[in-house]
């Protein structure tokens, strides 16, 4: 059955949908954009998957081609089932320096798109919070 063909029964619902959670084996814009009809309405989404971190570069088009069409998204958290062995952590030296600019380059692509989006996690482990003058905060402090 088709994601499509699921999430079909959400405008059906008693009350509405403000949280849902999926898991997709990977990350697929344009089967994101088909959806929309069904999750623009999302306070929070969060998404499980098997994705690896070298393929963060892609995820700053959920901003323009999803984000953008959910006006009520303060919440959007993607986490992996899985970590690769020997895999280092997202801040992890050298790899995490320009992990963590991958991740800062989605945050600003997101606020160009999606300005009322909050919280933000994008790899298990490392999630960011939308300050009051609009900077993002990692839950550690560390911001940009």
């Amino acid at each position: 059955m088709r994601l499509e063909e699921i999430l079909r029964c959400l405008p059906n619902s008693a009350v509405p949908v403000t949280e849902l959670s999926l898991y997709l084996e990977r990350i697929d814009v344009v089967a994101l954009r088909e959806i929309l009809p069904f999750i623009r309405h999302l306070e929070q989404f969060i998404i499980i998957t098997r994705y690896r971190p070298r393929r963060l570069r892609r995820a700053h088009l959920l901003g323009k081609t999803v984000f953008a069409h959910m006006p009520r998204l303060h919440t959007f958290l993607l986490c992996t089932t899985r970590r690769a062995r020997n895999q280092p952590t997202p801040l992890h030296n050298g790899y995490g320096s320009y992990f963590y600019e991958q991740q800062e380059a989605c945050l600003r692509a997101f606020d160009r798109h999606a300005p009322w989006l909050q919280r933000v996690m994008l790899t298990t482990g490392l999630e960011w919070v939308k300050q009051a003058n609009g900077t993002w905060d990692d839950v550690e402090g560390q911001g940009f």
